[in-house]
């Protein structure tokens, strides 16, 4: 069972319950549920946001501690800011 079907089967709503609260379409949530898709960060977000729990727990994808890929968070560890991109105006 997908966390999504846990929390939504522990607050008691049908698929067609949930999906008026959140305005996300039944087929849909049916789709996250199943693992046939994955939301967008903001759905997931939104998502857990109205359970009252953290993205991580709804969608264990999903971390808050970079919402970059990986390779991205790297690169910018290598730029240099301690000197200013454009020199200082004379």
């Amino acid at each position: 069972m997908s966390k999504l079907k846990k929390y939504r089967n522990l607050n008691k709503l049908t698929l067609k319950e949930l999906s008026k609260k959140v305005h996300i379409p039944i087929g849909t949530l049916c789709n996250y549920e199943t693992g046939y898709r994955n939301p967008d960060f903001n759905t997931a977000d939104n998502l857990a946001h109205f359970f009252n729990i953290p993205v991580e727990e709804l969608f264990p994808k999903f971390s808050r501690k970079s919402p970059y890929p990986k390779h991205i968070v790297e690169e910018d560890k290598k730029i240099d800011t301690r000197e200013p991109l454009y020199p200082k105006a004379r």
